[in-house]
């Protein structure tokens, strides 16, 4: 038996219980439940609505990608919630980069390897979940949050300001 149905089965304390916290495996995580562990601030903006919209929504998933990880929901889970982070960053990467491209941005090629490297990073992350029997690491979590603030931060704020320099955004 998997860690994460012993795990489910361990903590089984209501009747029917056992159904609802399957179910939870598979439903999307309450917005309400989620300890924030990287939270917006007007530092992050890059006065571009849709890409700060996409980092909101990326934070957010970090945040249920960590909470899921500290709430032993299992590994199950956990990579549900990092195959929406993936396909949240690749869709986010494809917009950032489509905006850099059709604005000329000097660094483009740069700052594709970057997110590149990063949903290397995410797979990685994926496979080794997928060959372990025990529970993800956290500090898989801390990873990804500091990568995106710090690329928020560095990376994005480069080509923002090249944009408001040319007064696209």
């Amino acid at each position: 038996m998997s860690l994460g149905i012993s795990f489910i089965l361990q903590k089984e304390t209501r009747p029917f219980g056992l159904v609802q916290n399957i179910m939870d495996l598979f439903s999307p995580p309450k917005k309400e439940y989620v300890k924030s562990v990287v939270s917006w601030r007007t530092r992050y903006s890059m006065n571009i609505e849709m890409v700060d919209n996409q980092h909101k929504e990326i934070f957010f998933i970090i945040n249920n990608y960590i909470d899921s990880i500290l709430k032993g929901f299992g590994n199950l889970k956990t990579k549900y919630i990092l195959d929406e982070l993936i396909q949240a960053c690749r869709e986010h990467f494809e917009y950032e980069e489509e905006l850099m491209n059709r604005n000329e941005y000097p660094a483009l090629y740069s700052h594709k390897h970057t997110h590149k490297y990063f949903i290397t990073e995410l797979m990685e992350i994926r496979t080794s979940i997928d060959s372990k029997s025990g529970p993800v690491s956290v500090s898989t979590g801390d990873f990804i949050r500091k990568w995106i603030v710090n690329h928020i931060l560095t990376s994005d704020k480069a080509y923002s300001t090249y944009m408001r320099l040319r007064q696209v955004a």
